[in-house]
């Protein structure tokens, strides 16, 4: 005969397996998450970086040829162009897919902090040796996810900024080729090139903390930092 109390700890043993299993599981989807991210930036500044060292060399090579020198310059001034307004729409695709990753990683934060609940719980286990959150709705990183200031701002609005400060000088260089060709002036153009860079790269800062605080809001999450717990728009 069995003794019924170690039958009664089966269920017990059974759910805190599957619990621990499941635990695993997350944890290394949460981290093939970060694996992802960092390799669509890696594509995306190789994408940015190749394309332009090429028509870079070309141009410095153009001033030996003497007889296209001009021709060949034009031809590199076009592909410019075109060149960057691809990588302007590449940049917003690879931006929007940043804040999806993120999006999905704030998910498994709170299944993970749901699991470490249970344990905590179940096996009456000492908050002081539990360093992140047990709370479901609450997160803790090394800093504050977004920051009351931009510049106080966590990882993920860095890598995203990446992306997003390179998208504005490349909307810049537009605005410096067709301030060019419309003006015709020096001093036009580069008033072009830097009030358009300016406004791109404010108008990516706006855009990344209001979407990072809008799906902290959607899914109910806390910033426990300890650093700043401000999700508020300022």
């Amino acid at each position: 005969m069995h003794d019924s109390s170690s039958n009664a700890a089966l269920p017990n043993k059974a759910a805190s397996d599957f619990m621990l299993q499941e635990h695993s599981r997350i944890i290394d989807a949460y981290h093939d998450l970060y694996a992802q991210k960092n390799e669509l930036i890696k594509f995306y500044l190789t994408f940015v970086s190749l394309p332009t060292s090429i028509v870079a060399i070309f141009l410095s090579l153009s001033k030996y040829v003497d007889t296209q020198s001009g021709s060949m310059t034009q031809i590199l001034e076009v592909a410019g162009v075109y060149l960057s307004i691809l990588l302007v729409f590449v940049g917003i695709a690879v931006l929007h897919v940043m804040l999806g990753i993120r999006g999905e990683q704030y998910l498994y934060i709170k299944t993970i902090n749901g699991a470490r609940q249970y344990f905590k719980d179940k096996f009456d286990i000492n908050e002081k040796y539990l360093v992140l959150p047990t709370s479901v709705n609450e997160f803790r990183f090394g800093g504050p996810e977004i920051g009351k200031r931009w510049w106080k701002a966590g990882r993920a609005f860095w890598e995203m900024m990446i992306v997003g400060a390179t998208t504005s000088m490349l909307l810049a260089f537009l605005a410096f080729e067709l301030a060019r060709r419309f003006c015709g002036q020096a001093s036009c153009s580069l008033v072009a090139f830097v009030a358009v860079f300016i406004v791109g790269a404010v108008a990516h800062v706006m855009f990344v903390r209001n979407r990072l605080r809008d799906m902290l809001e959607e899914n109910e999450l806390i910033d426990a930092s300890g650093v700043d717990n401000s999700t508020t728009r300022s």
